[in-house]
């Protein structure tokens, strides 16, 4: 509603200047008139151009959640594999070791995407001088990945992973690179500025021209048409801008936080960790 007041309220105004000078003086008005097949045709190219921009913006939005939900299920794959392919006498540490990187490489992924400092949110899953370590990087989801292949490839080393079972954990560990990848891909590409650009252009001429194209039938009937055909306008675009960047951190973008406190409490579970963090739950109806 904040979005749509300001534009509906000048095209309110604009109804009612208009259904005016048609009533007191319409001999002013015929001159300006529109046809009503021109306006059509602009309708027509207007819906078009809007439905276009926002199948593009939703089936960005749609994408993020489903790299998300990939994210997730290659979260409890690695996972299963670190509690069930290590050699069962001496996993451990190792175990535990997977298990705390691919805690900090979730929630890094989260405020990598925010373009927030990841670091701090590191620091409950590993130690402080990696932490420090990780800092120096451009890129850190990208380095704990790393840190995790040279953590499996040392139990590899060890004795206390297979050639079989090393390749499952490669695939797991591509599978969180690839999710990462297509996250960035949408994060670093946004819509072109046409797709903004024109269906705006459009849709001010439209309204500002359909008060004009009604007045002389519908006389101080104007607003009551011109408003919710016009507020209708201002939505469809209003809901193409909100979904077009799903990790801008808004109320309309992905609820990363949710998913991230999701993979947390299975890792916590995981660790044999006593007290599991809550999971979040919407706040006057948005889901962080």
């Amino acid at each position: 509603m904040p979005q749509l007041a300001r534009p509906s309220l000048l095209v309110l105004a604009l109804s009612l200047l208009i259904a005016g000078v048609n009533h007191f003086h319409p001999h002013l008005l015929r001159d300006l008139a529109i046809p009503n097949l021109p306006l059509t045709l602009m309708g027509a190219a207007l819906g078009a151009f809007v439905g276009f921009r926002n199948s593009s913006a939703y089936g960005r939005w749609w994408e993020a959640r489903i790299l998300w939900g990939q994210l997730i299920n290659a979260s409890r794959t690695l996972a299963r594999q670190a509690r069930s392919l290590l050699a069962p006498c001496e996993e451990a540490a190792e175990r535990r070791d997977i298990l705390l990187h691919l805690g900090a490489f979730v929630a890094s992924l989260r405020l990598h995407l925010l373009r927030q400092d990841p670091v701090p949110a590191l620091r409950t899953w590993l130690s402080h001088e990696v932490c420090d370590d990780l800092s120096k990087t451009p890129n850190v989801p990208a380095a704990i990945l790393v840190r995790l292949g040279q953590i499996i490839a040392q139990c590899a080393d060890k004795g206390l992973v297979t050639e079989q079972r090393l390749q499952q954990f490669d695939r797991s560990l591509t599978a969180l690179t690839d999710v990462q990848g297509g996250c960035e891909r949408i994060k670093n590409t946004p819509l072109p500025r046409q797709y903004d650009y024109i269906p705006e252009l459009l849709l001010r001429a439209y309204c500002f021209l359909l008060p004009l194209a009604l007045a002389e039938s519908l006389g101080w009937a104007t607003p009551a048409v011109a408003l919710p055909v016009s507020a209708a306008l201002f939505a469809l675009n209003a809901i193409g801008k909100n979904l077009e960047d799903p990790f801008e951190g808004t109320v309309h973008g992905t609820p990363m936080a949710a998913l991230v406190r999701t993979v947390e409490r299975e890792l916590r579970w995981a660790l044999d960790e006593p007290a599991l963090p809550p999971l979040l739950v919407p706040v006057d109806g948005v889901l962080d």
